[in-house]
């Protein structure tokens, strides 16, 4: 069993066990209250990071320039070809190209940390680049392509859960809808008179009140219809009262002051909690418990879907000033013509379905992950093959002789002039000269001769 989810029902129990030294509300109250300090901070429960790096960002990056640089002449200097509707013009397309030409050149002209002078990217001999090498390059190249277009689309997946978890938890907290971005925040201080009923009874014990968000039934568990409304404050917390409202809830606004009061006095007894799908779980599952644990000999199906203490005569319509507050829960239920409570309270309904976009989101991230790994797998294969392109490995002739002019070709071809640093120039082949800095062919063949002979 979840940890969380332990730890949430042995607390639910131990209020039970001590029943007689806590409010008669008190562990509903809790239950209730953890529920909305966690919505009202409303900080997402942090994402596993990816144990590889660097990202995925700077491995696509590399493997596009690796690609251009091993690319043929015109996508090299003029970029991926132009479809019918990409230029409006010939000197929008020249404007295009000079601007890949100038973005090409900034990193193109990098040089490597180690010496300050040795480029990091050079341009292959395309010429000498087997035809092989060619198709493996443009397939690495497509499946990076199609890889990243997937890692980008699983980003913008985990980013929507992100919205529908916040729309789902402010929806929970005061039936408010928004587009679930930071700048839409809900929180209990956001709360107004309208957001609650006219009357307690309407609130707690009749169609439409009971279960439309965690405000109503917070209220519904922590005051009453009449009496002192610090006496029933008293019902859920033992805390010092004194800034509790002394108004009893028979009107919206003393609704709204008396919630803010109740919300603030949750964020004292609370501490922040972080929005998971397994906080979440863990409340729901001692809400359930919590339902019905008063009975109530005449009160409509004795109390089984009422959640706090009802009155035995009035149920949960707060005529009782004290020790008699609770939220019904009857009426929903049967108008959904099932017990199925999850359909029946809102913002229950709500918890759920920000839950399943928690778990979702955790599951794309690890997708994400494992795209991620791939792009720099991808990027390793494709620095192997770029790495070999500069060096290439000449065809050998096994008929002919080291002196052919098929292998002085090959030799030639490799210690090309444009070599110019000892780095660039293959040992196994060539010379360098470091005075002219030139890499030519190994002089093979010349007979030495020996010391002594005549």
């Amino acid at each position: 069993m979840n940890i969380a989810l332990v730890a949430a029902l042995a607390t639910t129990l131990a209020y039970l066990a001590d029943a007689a030294d806590e409010p008669v509300n008190g562990p509903e109250f809790n239950v209730l209250c953890s529920l909305t300090t966690m919505i009202d901070t409303e900080e997402l429960e942090e994402l596993e990071e990816a144990a590889a790096s660097p990202d995925a960002a700077t491995a696509w990056q590399e493997i596009q320039r690796l690609y251009i640089l091993t690319a043929n002449e015109s996508y090299y200097k003029t970029g991926p070809p132009k479809d019918s509707q990409g230029a409006k013009s010939i000197q929008d397309s020249d404007a295009a190209a000079r601007a890949w030409e100038s973005d090409r050149r900034k990193w193109e002209d990098n040089t490597k940390e180690t010496d300050g002078k040795t480029k990091k990217y050079r341009r292959p001999d395309r010429k000498a680049m087997s035809a092989a090498t060619i198709a493996t390059i443009d397939k690495l190249y497509t499946l990076a392509e199609h890889l990243h277009t997937a890692y980008e689309s699983t980003a913008t997946e985990i980013a929507e859960q992100e919205k529908l978890i916040r729309q789902a938890t402010r929806k929970a907290l005061l039936n408010k809808a928004t587009e679930g971005t930071a700048e839409t925040k809900v929180t209990t201080e956001s709360a107004t008179e309208s957001d609650f009923k006219a009357s307690y009874s309407a609130a707690c014990n009749t169609a439409g009140g009971p279960g439309q968000h965690l405000a109503n039934d917070l209220l519904c568990l922590c005051s009453a219809g009449t009496g002192n409304g610090q006496t029933s404050a008293k019902m859920c917390t033992l805390q010092d009262n004194a800034e509790m409202s002394t108004d009893p809830y028979d009107n919206q606004a003393r609704a709204a002051t008396i919630y803010k009061k109740l919300a603030a006095e949750c964020k004292k007894l609370h501490p922040t909690t972080t929005v998971s799908a397994t906080a979440i779980a863990a409340q729901l599952s001692s809400w359930r418990t919590l339902l019905g644990r008063y009975t109530a000999t005449t009160h409509g199906d004795k109390g089984e879907f009422s959640l706090g203490k009802p009155d035995g005569t009035g149920g949960c319509d707060g005529t009782a000033a004290s020790d008699k507050s609770c939220v019904n829960y009857a009426v929903a239920v049967k108008n959904g013509g099932t017990k199925n409570l999850a359909k029946a309270v809102q913002w229950y309904a709500q918890l759920t379905t920000a839950q399943s976009a928690l778990t979702t989101r955790r599951q794309l991230n690890a997708r994400k992950h494992r795209q991620q790994t791939r792009l720099l797998a991808l990027w390793d294969q494709m620095e192997q093959l770029y790495t070999a392109t500069l060096h290439p490995t000449p065809i050998q002739n096994p008929t002919a002789g080291a002196n052919t002019p098929g292998a002085t070709a090959d030799k030639s071809s490799i210690c090309k002039l444009k070599n110019s640093t000892e780095e660039e120039c293959p040992s196994q082949h060539c010379d360098y000269n470091k005075e002219k800095e030139e890499c030519k062919p190994k002089e093979t063949g010349k007979a030495k001769t020996a010391k002594g002979t005549g």
